[in-house]
C-alpha cells in the first residue's frame, strides 16, 4: 500500500501522503485495542453481574 502511494503521486507529495497513511494506521491500530479492551471490560462486567445472578438465585431463601 504504501509502495503504491510512492509510485502514484509527485516527489513533493510522497512525504505528507505517506506521513497522514501511517498517522491514520496508527490511529486506527489504537482504535482497535480501544474497542476490544471495551467489549473485554464490557464483556467481565456481565459476568461479573451474571455471577451475582446465579448466586442469589442459588440462595436457598431466594424462589
Amino acid at each position: 500500500m504504501l509502495w503504491r502511494n510512492f509510485h502514484h503521486e509527485e516527489p513533493s507529495n510522497v512525504s505528507s501522503s505517506t506521513d497522514l497513511h501511517i498517522r491514520t494506521e496508527l490511529c486506527s491500530s489504537n482504535c482497535f485495542f480501544f474497542w476490544i479492551l471495551l467489549v473485554m471490560r464490557l464483556s467481565f462486567n456481565a459476568f461479573s453481574v451474571l455471577a451475582l445472578l446465579e448466586t442469589s438465585n442459588s440462595n436457598p431463601g431466594r424462589c
